[in-house]
């Protein structure tokens, strides 16, 4: 589509641009699991990251799950003030350190100080903003199908009798998530805004089953082995 010229050659972020908060009890409740999946994206970025950075020569600290995930409420706390869309933390990050071979955080340092500054121009928003999706899946594609890699990389270290287990989770809630897209809106019509919220989002509804399939076999489990230690015990 034509490029729209703006007005003004620099806009600075405005408070609540799309008016006043409105309390939403379906947004609230999407808001609880999104925040669930965004812990969940976080904690396996930073384990995949770390193994990325030391694949290739990069030094790796102390551990960074609480100062991400401090920086994380403080970024998506100001984006919601400011009606931007909050930074998430992604396993894409380690795809881009595989496919650049660069640990260095330099060029994601550089890359966010970009973004900020050609955030506020205007014009350069309305020429990205342009252009057709594709372009931009384009891009992301390189960088995503070695996350993909990463992904079976992950999973084949597990053991034999895990990756058992982690087959059927995966099928599951990716069989899950993808199905519900394909659900009609007109199919959700009438029910209430928290089931609405939750069954029209298929990569929250798929995490949160992933989630708890998980939990509810290790839990299982451990009660099993208890059950066979105590038996063994008399």
């Amino acid at each position: 589509r034509p490029i729209q010229i703006p007005d003004r050659m620099i806009q600075l972020p405005t408070l609540f641009p799309f008016g006043k908060p409105a309390f939403d009890s379906g947004l609230i409740i999407t808001s609880l699991f999104i925040t669930v999946l965004l812990i969940v994206n976080m904690l396996a970025s930073i384990r995949v990251v770390e193994a990325a950075v030391k694949k290739f020569g990069g030094t790796v600290g102390k551990r960074r799950e609480r100062p991400a995930g401090f920086a994380a409420s403080i970024s998506h706390l100001l984006s919601g003030l400011s009606g931007g869309i909050a930074p998430v933390p992604i396993s894409g990050a380690a795809g881009f350190i595989e496919t650049t071979k660069l640990p260095s955080k330099k060029p994601f340092l550089l890359g966010s100080v970009f973004v900020i500054i050609i955030s506020m121009i205007p014009l350069f928003m309305n020429a990205f903003a342009s252009l057709p999706s594709p372009v931009g899946f384009a891009v992301n594609f390189v960088v995503f199908s070695t996350m993909a890699g990463l992904a079976f990389t992950e999973f084949d270290s597990y053991e034999k009798a895990e990756q058992k287990r982690i087959r059927s989770i995966i099928g599951l809630a990716l069989l899950t998530g993808v199905g519900v897209m394909f659900v009609p809106e007109s199919a959700l019509s009438g029910m209430h805004p928290i089931l609405i919220s939750l069954l029209s989002n298929g990569l929250v509804l798929g995490t949160l089953l992933a989630i708890a399939i998980d939990r509810t076999q290790l839990i299982k489990k451990k009660k099993s082995d208890n059950l066979v230690s105590s038996e063994d015990g008399r």
